[in-house]
């Protein structure tokens, strides 16, 4: 295996464990309704420290994707309408089937529909509850160019980190002093929240020294500190009645775990990845855009034979459950109908 292939391998398989942080995201979920009662609140809180473990998750999908397009031109805006085309296409055309198909069956549920709200639901990703990740990708997409530009002088890298930072705390006063209640959703919708992680994918494209000089031991352990740190700002959140804020991956200890985490993925970069978190992150996408689907329909089985949230067996078996149901889903349907239709129309 070459070097490239070796690094593309890699790259495949930390999305592999992105996307399984991801489900495990989502699978703790249950467990907040458990918080008020003794008997059940330390599920609550091994979920709330393990959830932390998403960190990494949507800045590592930016890191690979900023890492791959670095290297696109655009000499022409006729250059740049076909990287569109290319691009937004990808991952807009399978995010506009599933959502419709959301709305669609939501609708039939409650017998309602608004076509203004379904608009609001497709313009903002809430549809179904990640999908906020794919429109504001597609937010990064279309300043592509800008970002190239930037990554390529590498003077703009504290500039933009400097950036990041200040929206970050900004996001701190509106939640912590003016909108407690605000919608995760629109906290993590726009680009800007996200800023130096597509970046920094580029920049280390242009400069690898920028990731490469720091050994892979200190860059474990300034995860580590940072993650223990992210744990300790999120009970103190909680303590003080902000569950939302202490549930989220938006926060300045997340974040700085995340680019030491960066470190840590160039430097394991040309290790051996096992063939199944390989695989795993050539599903990624599709997984992604099931998954809530796929594990609301196992809590229902679940239920039926008495597995219910607060029973230690829950998380493990949902977890499961979930990615093999969803990826099983994925290989038999592009078996079905062929991978270009499945990978086009949808994501799989």
């Amino acid at each position: 295996m070459t070097e490239a292939q070796q690094r593309e391998t890699a790259f495949d398989a930390y999305r592999g464990i992105a996307i399984c942080v991801v489900v495990y995201a989502h699978v703790a979920a249950y467990a907040w309704d458990l918080r008020d009662d003794p008997s059940t609140q330390f599920i609550f809180f091994i979920s709330l420290y393990l959830r932390h473990l998403s960190f990494f998750v949507i800045p590592t999908f930016l890191f690979v994707s900023g890492y791959f397009l670095a290297t696109s031109r655009f000499e022409s805006p006729g250059s740049y309408r076909r990287f569109l085309k290319k691009r937004v296409s990808r991952v807009a055309v399978p995010y506009l089937f599933w959502s419709l198909f959301f709305i669609a069956y939501g609708s039939l549920k409650t017998r309602t529909f608004s076509p203004g709200n379904a608009l609001w639901l497709l313009l903002t990703g809430q549809a179904e509850g990640p999908y906020f990740f794919v429109n504001m990708l597609l937010q990064f997409y279309l300043l592509t160019p800008l970002f190239v530009y930037l990554a390529q002088r590498r003077a703009t890298l504290k500039w933009v980190l400097l950036a990041h930072l200040l929206f970050v705390v900004f996001l701190y006063v509106i939640r912590l002093c003016w909108w407690p209640n605000l919608l995760f959703t629109y906290v993590k919708l726009p680009f800007i929240t996200w800023l130096s992680f597509f970046y920094l994918g580029m920049a280390v494209r242009y400069h690898p020294d920028i990731l490469e000089r720091y050994r892979v031991s200190w860059a474990a352990i300034f995860v580590a500190v940072f993650y223990v740190l992210s744990l300790i700002e999120a009970t103190t959140l909680y303590r003080f009645g902000y569950l939302d804020f202490a549930i989220s991956e938006v926060t300045i200890t997340s974040f700085l775990a995340a680019l030491g985490g960066f470190a840590l993925e160039i430097g394991l970069r040309h290790r051996s990845w096992p063939s199944l978190l390989v695989s795993l992150g050539s599903y990624s996408f599709g997984v992604f855009l099931i998954h809530g689907f796929v594990m609301r329909g196992c809590v229902k089985l679940m239920a039926q034979v008495g597995v219910v949230p607060a029973s230690l067996a829950f998380q493990p078996v949902l977890l499961l459950g979930t990615l093999l149901i969803s990826c099983g889903i994925i290989y038999i349907t592009g078996r079905v109908i062929g991978p270009r239709w499945a990978a086009g129309w949808l994501g799989f």
